[in-house]
């Protein structure tokens, strides 16, 4: 029965199940008020649960629901408050808490992609447990808050989805299809897109860390304080911590002044730094106490120099060698500590083929990393400092994470953080889509804007044909069995239909006329003038 109901999707638009099932999973709501009770200090819950705003701002971030309000009219059956009691609430969300569920995703996902990773697409299933062949349920996953039973249908048990799942999904023995990599691929990379699994890491032997700063966009000015304001009305900004290996946001600092600078945010990350990691960044975080504290945990840095960091050079500069972008040197420097200590770390210096869009001809790195990591090395690690900027550019263009009706600092970073976690989802679903399609062909192929289009176009459909009650089977699939699932649907994924379209590099724009006679012109008379 259940199959019947899943089958349309599965075989129309996989992608859209796989999204739904992993934000069941990830987004548990038993879990998530629980959580929610454990961590907020400012709020409480009484009559609209967290999970359900968690939820209302998920539409209106995936794209389903154009707005706040438009969400909440589609659920307000569900939600039993007014929509300005669910605007009260947006603005007094925490940003602690904000930041905390992005974490807690990520924990999740990451937790999935190594699932992933072990599994074999077209390989040997895991056993039922044998607490379902007797008719019962097998263990909740560890910290797990599971609803009262009598609230679980017998027919969503979780390993009876994963073999309905399988059986909408029959297909002749073998590997489960895929595109035609070769035609999809550039030139010379068909062999490579074969290759599934993990990324190729940034740095091998190394947990990579790029921070950055993200200024959130400016709000309409429908507050009060706002209306007689003509400037831009700026709701806040966040230091985001990003995985390059893994493509997850995996730590967020919110701030509701949108103009404080970036550095004094740096203290909430002191606590988190972990042993071994290497920190990628920009120059705005060349801060001495910031680079003591790294190197002092042990860790390591990658940043780019700030002019107004002081230095004392030790050495002249030796010549490494050459990179794709430039000529490669490097020399060792000194550095007087906030704590009055010197310190001896490398200075790399990158002569550019090619001026920045700032007209900087060459550029200077900073790193502790041990000479065993050459400089041409570091060099190409800074230069994967990019990954996070594209990030950012999905958040902005393929999901609505800035939403210019929320002029509360609070709401519009709780929104922010919102859209990490859609984006860390999507992060497990290109991993699952890694091991049936190869890497190359998800990394460099696939579009993020034509993922989130398919998902956001076929979520209300899908909801209806298929309530909330039947997708509950997957909060309690183990780790493993949702690893299978998700690569039993990446198998049925037409990766054809999700390809990017690059453009070419972008003409010079002829310089523009105005005539303030005619202020307008009719596109159709230009066109004949063409012609003629």
């Amino acid at each position: 029965m259940l199959s019947d109901i899943f089958k349309p999707f599965i075989e129309g638009s996989p992608l859209s199940v796989m999204m739904r099932g992993l934000v069941e999973r990830l987004l548990n709501p038993d879990q998530i008020d629980q959580w929610f009770k454990q961590f907020a200090q400012e709020q409480y819950t009484r009559a609209l649960l967290f999970s359900s705003v968690v939820s209302l701002m998920l539409e209106v971030v995936c794209g389903s629901r154009k707005s706040v309000n438009a969400a909440y009219q589609a659920m307000e059956e569900a939600i039993p408050v007014s929509i300005q009691a669910v605007y009260d609430k947006l603005q007094g969300v925490e940003p602690a808490v904000a930041a905390e569920l992005v974490r807690y995703t990520a924990r999740e996902g990451q937790a999935i992609m190594m699932a992933l990773e072990a599994a074999r697409p077209g390989g040997p299933r895991p056993a039922v447990p044998a607490a379902v062949a007797t008719g019962g349920e097998p263990a909740p996953a560890a910290g797990a808050v599971n609803p009262p039973v009598s609230a679980k249908p017998a027919a969503m048990r979780p390993t009876a989805l994963a073999r309905a799942v399988q059986a909408a999904m029959a297909a002749p023995a073998g590997p489960p299809p895929a595109v035609a990599l070769a035609d999809l691929a550039p030139d010379g990379a068909a062999a490579s897109a074969a290759v599934k699994g993990p990324r190729r890491a940034v740095l091998p032997g190394y947990v990579v860390r790029i921070l950055d700063g993200n200024h959130l966009a400016a709000t309409e000015h429908r507050l009060k304080e706002l209306r007689s304001y003509q400037g831009g009305a700026l709701p806040g900004q966040a230091l985001v911590v990003y995985d390059p290996d893994r493509d997850l946001a995996i730590d967020v600092v919110p701030c509701e002044n949108g103009h404080t600078q970036e550095r004094a945010l740096l203290a909430a990350l002191e606590a988190r730094l972990a042993t071994g990691e290497v920190w990628v960044m920009d120059r705005n975080f060349c801060v001495r106490h910031w680079l003591q504290r790294i190197a002092a945990q042990p860790a390591y840095f990658v940043v780019r120099e700030h002019e107004q960091t002081p230095f004392t050079p030790l050495a002249p500069m030796q010549d490494r060698g050459a990179t794709a972008t430039g000529e490669v040197a490097e020399q060792p420097i000194q550095v007087i500590g906030a704590d009055g200590r010197p310190v001896v770390w490398r200075r790399i210096q990158v002569l550019l083929h090619q001026p920045t869009r700032d007209g900087d001809d060459r550029v200077y790195i900073w790193t502790n990393l041990p000479a065993s990591v050459t400089a041409t090395t570091v060099a190409g690690v800074y230069l994967k400092r990019w990954r996070i900027e594209t990030a950012f550019q999905h958040l902005e263009h393929d999901l609505n994470t800035e939403i210019k009706t929320l002029g509360y600092p609070r709401a519009a970073l709780f929104g922010f953080c919102i859209g990490l976690v859609a984006y860390n989802s999507l992060a497990v679903l290109k991993a699952a889509l890694r091991q049936v399609h190869g890497t190359t062909a998800i990394d460099t192929l696939l579009s993020g804007y034509y993922v989130a289009d398919e998902v956001s176009g076929t979520y209300r459909g899908m909801m209806i044909a298929i309530p909330p009650p039947e997708w509950r089977g997957f909060r309690q699939l183990t780790v493993a069995e949702l690893a299978e699932v998700l690569i039993d649907l990446a198998g049925k994924v037409p990766l054809a239909r999700f390809r990017k379209h690059p453009r070419g590099p972008k003409k010079p724009r002829p310089p523009r006329q105005y005539d303030p006679k005619h202020p307008h012109q009719a596109t159709a008379k230009l066109l004949a003038a063409r012609r003629a």
